[in-house]
């Protein structure tokens, strides 16, 4: 048996930091560890509990709502949400929301795949697909239908104020019909005028625009400048995915999304002097794309934001891990099991 601690914040590029321990319950792993001297690879999470341990002379919890009061007493707390076998804290420092997550395997046992995104190791999602059906689970944002198969999912998580986890409002995921990863710079270059965009989408469709508008250099140079002057013109995109077919080069829907990615300015007002590109991470395969943008640095810690870009076909065999993103993008409390508002 395991008990986790996922501390969510911005300062991680995958926004989690995931840890495992042995131990059979939730409850039972804090009264272990219920010590004035705490072992490493926790006691940073706790803020003063272990001093007011050797202080206060408490002795180890004999319930959830005993390690609430303890918890309360000695750390910084927006909210706290305690169970048998889960912890959910909600706290802050001046300048973004945090939350910590603790739980056991008795927790995931009884409630299949509501951690699967959250435990999931470093910040690069699986690979994959499937043939199967995926129903996305939580608040959509369903945007213009493209015109081509498949649907794409899009997930992002930032921070523009220091209420990033309590004023999440209508977030969760957005959903365009009609698209693929390989089809998303296409996409939001015709939509760019017609539609609203909302999460990261401004930011990858202005990275979009970037990357056709350097196109003085390079071979594809000539397909890029055909698509910046006529994005709807189905004819230079056959042209360009023949031409990068015959050397061996991914489809040009996915090269241009890397590019946008890669030159996506994500928005984060005060801090932005200290953004460092060289430090973004991003990854485009056929069904997924995503990237960490680094976005700035405060003290001796970066800052990052987290974007999500996949389609029906990876969602379908990672399911519990596509609902996790969204559920991550919607809630704090991702852990809470009350019913979410579906549409």
């Amino acid at each position: 048996m395991a008990v986790y601690l996922v501390y969510r914040s911005h300062y991680d590029p995958s926004g989690r930091d995931v840890r495992r321990f042995e131990g059979d319950s939730m409850l039972g792993w804090f009264r272990s560890i219920w010590k004035p001297t705490p072992e490493a690879g926790y006691a940073d999470q706790f803020g003063g509990l272990f001093e007011r341990i050797e202080e206060e002379k408490w002795l180890p919890p004999q319930g959830p709502q005993e390690l609430s009061h303890y918890l309360s007493e000695s750390m910084y707390l927006n909210e706290i949400l305690v169970e048998e076998n889960c912890l959910q804290v909600l706290t802050d420092d001046d300048v973004q929301e945090m939350a910590l997550y603790a739980f056991d395997d008795h927790f995931r046992d009884a409630h299949p795949g509501l951690t699967d995104y959250l435990v999931l190791p470093g910040w690069r999602l699986p690979d994959g697909d499937s043939d199967g059906a995926f129903e996305p689970v939580g608040r959509m944002t369903d945007l213009p239908e493209g015109s081509e198969p498949g649907t794409t999912y899009a997930g992002t998580f930032g921070f523009y104020d220091k209420c990033n986890l309590s004023d999440l409002g209508e977030a969760g995921g957005w959903r365009m019909r009609g698209v693929r990863p390989s089809d998303l710079v296409r996409y939001l270059i015709e939509f760019s005028k017609a539609v609203e965009l909302d999460g990261a989408l401004p930011e990858v469709q202005q990275g979009a625009v970037a990357a056709l508008a350097g196109a003085a250099e390079g071979e594809d140079a000539g397909f890029r400048a055909a698509i910046r002057d006529e994005p709807g013109e189905p004819a230079h995109w056959n042209a360009y995915a023949d031409w990068a077919q015959d050397r061996g080069l991914p489809p040009p829907g996915l090269t241009l999304l890397r590019d946008a990615l890669l030159l996506a300015d994500p928005y984060v007002s005060s801090l932005k002097d200290s953004r460092d590109p060289d430090k973004d991470l991003v990854c485009v395969t056929p069904h997924v794309a995503q990237a960490c943008k680094h976005v700035a640095r405060w003290g001796n810690s970066d800052l990052y934001h987290q974007w999500f870009f996949f389609d029906d076909r990876w969602a379908a065999a990672f399911p519990h891990v596509a609902n996790g993103i969204f559920r991550f993008g919607g809630r704090w409390d991702v852990l809470s099991t009350t019913p979410e508002e579906e549409s």
